[in-house]
């Protein structure tokens, strides 16, 4: 995006804005999702992921190129877990729906999918008070 922009005196006075866009599959129906432990990062005292503080070894036959960094794991946060769900939902995070006239973004669903929760609405409202405005597969802007 910033090949052709510095060409010699022939600047533009403005650029087109940036975006970035994210490959979402179109059927995704993997039911379990997995939620990684956290742990206190002791260089800085921030909370991290258990992958990002990792030994960066994935399969036994590798050699490693990077540095083990499971010695600054600190305390333990939380544990990680597995969250199965039963069915697959009609809503998935990233839909954008119609809600009271005004378009939100899907963030999940709740209670086996009774309830939706919307990006800018505190109370989540029911599976059937909202309608679906476009779906998110394929790409969409980050």
């Amino acid at each position: 995006m910033n090949d052709a922009y510095s060409m010699g005196k022939l600047h533009p006075a403005s650029r087109a804005e940036t975006r970035t866009l994210q490959k979402v599959r179109r059927n995704n129906r993997i039911l379990e999702k997995f939620y990684d432990a956290s742990y206190i990062d002791i260089r800085d005292g921030k909370k991290r992921k258990g992958a990002e503080l990792c030994s960066g070894r994935v399969a036994r036959n590798r050699e490693l190129d990077t540095e083990n960094l499971r010695k600054y794991r600190g305390e333990k946060l939380s544990k990680g877990r597995r969250s199965i769900r039963y069915t697959r939902y009609r809503l998935r995070p990233g839909d954008i729906v119609l809600y009271q006239g005004n378009k939100y973004t899907v963030k999940g669903c709740q209670h086996y999918g009774q309830y939706v929760a919307l990006d800018g609405v505190a109370k989540a409202p029911r599976t059937d008070a909202v309608k679906l405005y476009s779906c998110c597969g394929g790409y969409k802007v980050i």
